[in-house]
């Protein structure tokens, strides 16, 4: 009671190629509205975010859109970064990962896991 965990996705998502260990450098640099010690989406987060928005992907990136952020693409040639940057995924079809390639882009979103606590005096 009083707490609360959620993963928060960042605004910002970058499509080029990277280069070894190059996304990881670029979160480590990352900061956002004073927040930092972003990171890639794990496996489990990644599954997570399919079963809970894939059918509902229209309606996310509308609300996305609308408010001037980037949206998750979901065409079969769009792929995002996950587990350090080592592996991929797509947002279409059946979820699956596959090793991320040297001469591929990507997209790279940040993720971070935060911890609410309501306090009472």
């Amino acid at each position: 009671a009083g707490e609360a965990q959620a993963t928060i996705i960042s605004p910002d998502q970058w499509f080029q190629i990277y280069a070894e260990g190059e996304a990881m450098e670029i979160l480590d640099g990352y900061e956002i509205d004073g927040i930092s010690g972003w990171r890639t989406f794990t496996r489990e987060e990644a599954e997570e975010f399919y079963k809970e928005f894939s059918a509902e992907l229209a309606g996310l990136n509308t609300l996305l859109e609308r408010n001037g952020q980037n949206i998750f693409y979901t065409d079969d040639s769009r792929r995002y970064l996950c587990e350090d940057g080592e592996y991929t995924f797509g947002l279409y079809g059946k979820l699956n990962f596959y090793k991320a390639g040297k001469t591929v882009k990507y997209y790279l979103r940040p993720v971070k896991k935060v911890f609410f606590q309501t306090y009472t005096h």
